[in-house]
């Protein structure tokens, strides 16, 4: 490929006023170009010597202009954006290592920019389904994991010192209600594979918490850190955690409607005695008597309906 063919490469963009320059590297100059003086134009460059030079000398004071033309190689060119930043150190540079931010300070009003401009915005499904497809089969290394981990550790996490108000934790809490409720909740309508639940399981398998981080998650909860501390359920809302889990929504629950109905049923024909039951279905002899007794699992508000129902028919309501 000649270099009238190649578009790629180091660029310059120059003040033709002092001399001042910014060193850049890009698999397309004219794409790069384009995207500098539109930031520029809309006083929102990340450089912000530049940004300021721009905004004192005006458009016609700069010239983009390529010193090197490279293959479009992201390897090659930073390779070479490098050496060109340690050779020539150009003032409008606030990046002085090619392809990294590290350094770069934002002041609260950009902050505020980035913030508001990014609001509202939405990944489509398709984008969704595209990213979700690039990180399949990609797994961090034991070693990475490790690094991530350090890096957020002590004073090193963003939130090392801070505490939010009782304000902000309010607010935080009204955004995030009913997010995560029906068709809102990103796993919607979706239910794990058979594959996946193995998976998932196998996973958790001989991973077990260390003593150190079962105290700390256990004091992280005592007292005024947890999250219910000073709070009180409504009777109403113990009325309702009681009844969520009664019967097949128990925790512990291995019976369920359609299988008491059909034990009431094998029951009835007489073919079946309470202990060949009670093996069949994996509960107590005790619980199948129980429930054969209409002691357990009675559908009381059936029952109750149905007296209604037997009292209205005989006139006796």
């Amino acid at each position: 490929m000649s270099d009238e063919e190649i578009n790629s490469g180091i660029y310059k963009i120059r003040n033709l006023t002092n001399g001042k320059f910014y060193i850049g590297s890009t698999i397309d100059f004219d794409k790069r170009k384009y995207d500098h003086f539109r930031d520029l134009k809309n006083n929102n460059h990340h450089s912000y010597h530049l940004q300021n030079a721009f905004n004192k000398h005006g458009e016609q004071s700069f010239i983009f202009e390529a010193i090197e033309k490279l293959e479009p190689n992201k390897g090659k060119l930073l390779e070479r954006e490098q050496c060109w930043i340690d050779s020539l150190t150009p003032e409008y540079n606030i990046c002085k290592i090619a392809g990294s931010c590290l350094g770069i300070k934002l002041s609260d009003e950009t902050k505020q920019k980035m913030s508001e401009a990014q609001k509202g915005k939405f990944h489509s499904e398709e984008t969704k389904l595209k990213m979700s497809e690039a990180r399949k089969g990609k797994h961090l290394s034991e070693d990475h994991k490790r690094k991530m981990s350090e890096s957020k550790k002590g004073e090193k996490n963003h939130n090392f010192g801070k505490h939010l108000s009782e304000e902000i934790r309010q607010k935080l809490s009204e955004v995030q209600k009913g997010t995560h409720i029906g068709e809102k909740n990103s796993f919607y309508g979706k239910k794990h594979s058979d594959e996946t639940k193995q998976k998932m399981s196998e996973a958790q398998k001989g991973k077990h918490l260390s003593e150190e981080t079962k105290r700390k998650m256990s004091e992280s909860k005592k007292g005024e850190k947890h999250p219910f501390y000073g709070k009180h359920l409504s009777e109403e809302a113990k009325q309702k955690l009681s009844e969520a889990r009664k019967g097949e929504n128990s925790p512990s629950a291995k019976l369920t409607w359609e299988k008491v109905n059909e034990m009431r049923e094998k029951y009835k024909t007489g073919s079946y005695t309470l202990k060949q039951l009670a093996k069949e279905y994996e509960v107590s002899q005790s619980t199948i008597q129980q429930v054969m007794e209409n002691r357990t699992w009675n559908g009381a508000e059936l029952v109750k309906i149905g007296k209604i129902v037997w009292q209205l028919q005989n006139k006796l309501y």
